[in-house]
This record gives structure tokens, sequence and C-alpha cells, in this order.
């Protein structure tokens, strides 16, 4: 998958530990794809097991019920449909936890005593704020600290 990547253009950062496909693919998407997005559009399909706390897809368990949402080549916002089964949490993060050690065992633990069912969105304020400004860099925005 790097090799493929390599031929389109594709940069990987160095000391980027990729173990996964999907972390190629994300980047190839992140480097190709995100910038050419101008209408407002949620990308959904992103690999199960770049994100251990979503829920597999109900059509499709290897893609994670995970969305970004892309404005004029910004990400401005995640959605997530988070994973309340501790047993099929516990397992994705064991698998997780190989490239990322700090997971973080006391949630794990804590959904045997059981949560409802939950979800969350995240919209991020500095590409907001660029957009209803109407401009696309930020230090025309905020004067600079330095």
């Amino acid at each position: 998958a790097i090799d493929v990547a390599m031929k389109w253009g594709i940069m990987i950062p160095e000391g980027h530990e990729l173990v996964y496909v999907g972390q190629v693919a994300v980047e190839v998407f992140n480097q190709l794809i995100a910038p050419q997005i101008i209408q407002p559009t949620f990308v959904i399909g992103y690999p199960i097991e770049l994100y251990p706390n979503a829920k597999p897809h109900r059509s499709n368990p290897r893609i994670a019920e995970f969305a970004q949402l892309f404005i004029n080549g910004f990400l401005f916002g995640t959605a997530t449909s988070d994973q309340t089964n501790p047993e099929e949490l516990r397992t994705a993060m064991q698998t997780y936890e190989k490239t990322r050690p700090d997971v973080d065992s006391y949630f794990v633990s804590a959904l045997n005593y059981g949560v409802p069912p939950l979800s969350h969105l995240v919209l991020f304020l500095e590409p907001l704020s660029l957009l209803m400004l109407g401009t696309t860099n930020m230090r025309e925005v905020i004067p600079s600290l330095i």
C-alpha cells in the first residue's frame, strides 16, 4: 500500500508508524482528495481498525460508524457512534493497543457497569471562524502573537 501511495506522490511522514493498510488509505485521502472537497461533505467509510471506540457499521463490520465533515478543503468536525459493548471494545482496544499503548483501561472496565448508547459530533472552531469570515488564512483573523 505504501508503494502504491508513493507512486501517486503521497508523502508518508517520517517516523509515522504505519501498521494498517487503512492508515495509508487515510493518508492518501488527506493529501489527494480532502483538499478538493469544496461543498459541505460528510466523508464516511473509515477503516474500523483506526477507530476502536466507534461501532462497526451495520452493513459492513470492517467500516467504522465514523464521519468527518469537510468544507472548502478543511476538516470542520467529526461524528461517531461510540461502542458500548465492553467485550467488543476491549477486543478492539487490545488490537489497537499494539500501535498506541495509551489505551484507557479504566474506561473499558467502566463499560462493564453499563453505558447508554452514545454518539458525538465535534465541530472545530478555527475552520468555522475562517469560513464565517470568508478567508482561508488564520493570520488574517488573529494578529500574530510572535
